[in-house]
């Protein structure tokens, strides 16, 4: 159960009423109330049954006179208030999928102001940036552990943001809180509550100013290849990978975005051709008669483009194991050394996509590697993907990130 020293942001709701999935309605009041660490859930001490919420929807007005839909809707929580001649009322708590919250305003938003959760920082309390032409705020609170983006003069602010911010804390950051403005005036306010992941392992310090120059920095490459490579999804799948504490879990999401690396620049930047020709794509062909691709061959030919000296594929068999099996290989060996001989392998998988990512947006500078918080290291690796110090493929009109 969240404490009250943890809400971030609350809004008092008025007209409730709630619609179960036959239809059936229930009045009450309450509010809506949304915490540091993502969570958010919809409070009342004046609810006549609670039974009709599940799977429910609830509708009403906020006090300042936004109208709210709330889906999704369960109850979680609830006892029951007992007062003399008046029917039994609950006292109770309710989770729910999402809320949209708007204002009698109709125009066409503007912008959009994200509230990032659970980020404690050092440095500067507010960092101001430029990103992809846009005036950026990042403001850190270090007492509630948030930190909340924006962008000045109503410019709009990009999930894309959130996810460069996701690469360099190895976490996926979600926004629970998205309010959206016309001109000045708040017309809408989006709630998806969401606990988070969590990562003790972030690539790149908690410093607020390090953190902004290198979204700052990052921007153009990310523009650059976001479409050929399908970034967010390479992100998520590295940040999912990271979050887990299941080790096959990790391997295989570590495992997945190699395959999605490798297919995003067979299809896009190697141009492949595909196999067959149409609908779902099973793989790619060489020349006539030549037989097709191996995943190793599209994998190393992947590296080497986007300038990595070393393809590291002792993970292939490992996948392979798990894929079909559900156990890495050792297991099937019967080796008692299991999970020691695992875990160098991730970490060496894990340095690899480290370098795929880095080098996809551009950046030279001090890391953290995973599992080695106290031990920054200067990427490129040893210069790797050709002379010594050269600088991440993409790289080309801007200077490399030194921070």
């Amino acid at each position: 159960m969240n404490d009250l020293s943890d809400i971030l942001e609350e809004f008092v709701c008025s007209e409730v009423v709630v619609i179960d999935k036959d239809g059936n309605k229930s009045a009450c009041e309450g509010k809506i109330v949304c915490y540091n660490n993502g969570d958010a859930e919809f409070q009342t001490r004046d609810c006549f049954n609670c039974s009709l919420v599940e799977n429910a929807r609830m509708t009403g007005k906020t006090k300042e006179g936004m109208a709210f839909e709330i889906r999704g809707v369960w109850c979680v929580d609830k006892f029951e208030r007992h007062e003399v001649g008046n029917p039994v009322k609950y006292e109770a708590r309710f989770s729910f999928e999402k809320a949209i919250l708007t204002a009698d305003d109709t125009l066409l938003p503007e912008f959009e102001d994200h509230v990032i959760v659970n980020l404690n920082t050092t440095g500067k309390r507010e960092v101001r940036f430029t990103c992809g032409g846009k005036k950026c705020l990042l403001v850190f609170d270090h007492l509630r552990g948030i930190a909340t983006l924006r962008a000045d003069e109503q410019l709009g602010i990009s999930s894309d943001i959130l996810m460069l911010l996701s690469l360099a804390q190895r976490n996926v950051f979600f926004s629970p809180i998205r309010k959206t403005y016309n001109g000045t005036t708040l017309s809408k306010i989006s709630i998806f509550p969401n606990k988070g992941l969590r990562s003790a392992h972030p690539m790149i310090s908690r410093d607020a100013e390090k953190l902004a120059k290198f979204i700052e920095n990052a921007w153009p490459y990310y523009t650059k290849n976001q479409e050929e490579y399908n970034l967010p999804r390479l992100f998520q799948f590295y940040c999912l990978s990271i979050a887990d504490e299941i080790v096959e879990v990790k391997f295989i999401l570590a495992s997945v975005f190699m395959e999605a690396f490798k297919f995003y620049w067979a299809l896009n930047v190697g141009k492949k051709i595909r196999f067959p020709e149409s609908g779902l794509i099973r793989g790619f062909r060489r020349s006539k008669g030549e037989g097709k691709y191996s995943f190793k061959d599209l994998l190393e030919e992947a590296c080497t483009d986007v300038g990595c000296k070393k393809t590291e594929t002792g993970f292939i068999d490992n996948r392979n194991a798990l894929f079909h099996s559900g156990a890495f290989k050792y297991e099937q060996m019967n080796s008692s050394e299991s999970k020691k001989q695992i875990v160098p392998e991730l970490f060496t998988l894990y340095r690899q996509i480290d370098e795929i990512l880095l080098r996809l947006i551009g950046y030279a500078g001090p890391i953290y590697e995973y599992g080695k918080p106290d031990e920054p290291v200067i990427f490129p690796f040893g210069g790797a993907g050709g002379a010594e110090g050269e600088e991440p493929k993409g790289s080309e009109g801007v200077r490399a990130q030194e921070l």
